[in-house]
């Protein structure tokens, strides 16, 4: 199933690192492997900051051909990658297929080792209606809740995402683990 907004033109930190990265404390995380997921257009300024931290960078973007997933998956099937960090993705796909399918991909691939994740969902106006906002480009306007209770508190997801134990916490998804490296 492709997604009907191709999320394309959303990527538009340019000159500055997506806010997630400045809320992790990646001097705790030094030599680890990160695989950002749908790193958009500018992921080059998050690969320069994280080299100072001796974190190797894995980005993976669909709609600007950045990654090769196949690959990617093999790495996460191998439990050869430590922290995902996915930044406004989700919340710019309309189809909730979808965002189960790349959710099940990222965290149930043998990869119950991956101990650190961090999802961040960006609500728009937290109206919980989501519509096109601008050409080719889509918002949920969900509540982080209720994205939450929608693919990781459903029976679905406790039995898939059990070893992961998520959690909201400072208006982000993270992995219990993670918490520890959260600002």
């Amino acid at each position: 199933m492709d997604q009907q907004f191709s999320s394309k033109k959303t990527s538009i930190n340019s000159r500055k690192l997506p806010a997630i990265y400045n809320k992790i404390d990646w001097s705790k995380l030094n030599g680890k492997i990160l695989l950002d997921f749908g790193c958009g257009k500018y992921y080059n300024i998050i690969r320069e900051y994280l080299e100072r931290f001796n974190i190797k960078y894995i980005p993976y973007d669909k709609y600007w051909d950045v990654g090769n997933y196949d690959e990617i998956e093999t790495m996460l099937k191998n439990q050869q990658i430590d922290i995902i960090v996915s930044s406004n993705v989700f919340n710019v796909i309309k189809e909730d297929e979808i965002i189960s399918s790349i959710l099940t991909n990222l965290l149930c691939n043998d990869i119950k080792n991956t101990p650190y994740v961090f999802l961040k969902i960006y609500e728009g106006n937290k109206s919980n209606f989501g519509c096109k906002s601008m050409n080719d480009s889509w918002q949920r306007n969900q509540k982080l809740k209720v994205f939450y209770n929608e693919f990781f508190n459903s029976d679905f997801a406790k039995k898939e995402f059990y070893d992961y134990n998520f959690i909201i916490f400072k208006n982000t998804i993270i992995s219990n683990k993670s918490k520890q490296f959260f600002y």
